[in-house]
């Protein structure tokens, strides 16, 4: 029986202010049924569904517009790593509703440290309304979920001009424009500002940071006034320095963006070497989901990457040998490098000729079809999981 159409018009239920669907993810045909039959009786539109989280997030990436994300892990295997990629790759809008049949306060309490709710199965569907329900009044008020919180990824220049501002503004365009996820720039160069260039964001002014600028009376609202808007999925978070806040330039850039954490999926910390101690306020591995240090084949940086490695102490961090002039104009190559700082697992950015000439000349377009933004694709791929639509990676052989 299609009851869909039996209730449709018996229903006393508004359908009409629901402009996105619910998606219920599970390869179990009969547990999706009674969930849509449970839909229909109460008047919702009906739900989509996929057999597998994969299709899910495809479903997703290619424009549906997700409400609820139904997560079907009665299955207890692989649940952290199915729902930290859930709760990675969708945006923070997204109510991601995990259903286990796992009875543990210490997998619901990591569960919904992640920004998603924890629904135990006793085998009732109509438990969903609680967590479904479009009536705020009715929704579950027993569960105590915290917000989606963004995910910090640090890159940290060795030197001055390696590609820091460079490699996180092609990150973040990757991640807004491949993942469509909603990610905030911070950048925390004091002098050399282009991210406005490499983003295309037109008559950029910035504000001028300040001792009046109070981090005990920050809030959102605040934080939100010194936004520079992109797109839709792109913040730019920059501001002019001055001598009045010299050594707290960066710990207010990150407390500001701090009261944004729930807005966002990925906030990206462009970093330069010499303001490292400024955002080094504790355990690195809580603070950052990545830390990505950007280095060259040259004796100054391999020196930096040598003090900054001791500053980072645990922490893991992913090392990028990013070329910003030909390789024969440095001292060694990429294996020397290596080898004598015993690195593991680095990557390399080979050098663009001309690149930066093109941005002046053609604007962001040039630099968003560079090969250079080619090479940046194995990141987003690590921090998401999701291959670029690019065909090809123009990772080069290390020399």
């Amino acid at each position: 029986m299609d009851l869909g159409t039996l209730f449709t018009t018996s229903s006393t239920k508004s359908t009409e202010a629901i402009a996105d669907q619910d998606l219920i993810v599970s390869d179990d045909s009969e547990f999706i049924e009674n969930i849509a039959d449970m839909y229909a009786i109460e008047g919702y539109s009906q739900p989509l569904s996929a057999t597998s989280l994969e299709v899910a997030l495809d479903m997703v990436r290619a424009g549906k517009k997700i409400r609820h994300f139904l997560l079907d892990n009665r299955q207890p295997m692989e649940l952290k790593a199915r729902v930290t990629e859930a709760t990675t790759s969708l945006d923070v809008g997204v109510n991601v509703i995990v259903i286990s049949s796992l009875d543990s306060i210490k997998m619901q309490n990591w569960v919904e440290a992640q920004g998603a709710s924890y629904m135990l199965w006793d085998g009732k569907v109509d438990d969903l309304l609680w967590f479904v329900s479009s009536n705020p009044e009715q929704a579950c008020v027993t569960t105590q979920t915290k917000s989606r919180v963004a995910k910090r990824v640090l890159v940290l220049g060795t030197r001055g001009g390696i590609g820091v501002s460079t490699i996180s503004c092609a990150l973040s365009y990757l991640l807004a424009t491949q993942a469509n996820l909603k990610t905030l720039l911070i950048d925390h160069d004091t002098c050399a500002v282009v991210g406005d260039m490499l983003l295309g964001l037109k008559g950029l002014k910035l504000r001028m940071n300040s001792h009046d600028l109070s981090v005990r009376e920050m809030d959102a609202g605040i934080a939100r006034t010194y936004l520079h808007n992109v797109s839709e999925k792109i913040d730019y978070l920059v501001m002019e320095s001055s001598y009045s806040c010299i050594g707290k330039h960066s710990e207010t850039l990150t407390v500001l963006s701090q009261q944004l954490v729930s807005e966002y999926n990925f906030m990206i910390d462009s970093v330069s070497s010499g303001q490292f101690d400024e955002i080094h306020d504790g355990d690195l591995r809580k603070k950052y989901h990545k830390i990505i240090v950007v280095c060259d084949p040259s004796i100054v940086s391999l020196r930096a990457y040598k003090l900054l490695k001791r500053k980072l102490g645990d922490a893991e961090h992913q090392v990028i040998f990013n070329h910003s002039r030909p390789l024969s104009d440095y001292p060694m190559s990429i294996s020397s490098a290596e080898k004598r700082m015993k690195m593991e697992n680095t990557v390399s950015i080979g050098f663009e000729p001309g690149l930066e000439k093109g941005v002046i000349q053609k604007g962001d377009l040039h630099f968003k079809k560079s090969k250079f933004m080619k090479e940046v694709d194995p990141l987003l791929t690590a921090l998401t999981g999701k291959k670029s639509k690019n065909k090809k990676n123009f990772w080069p052989f290390k020399k």
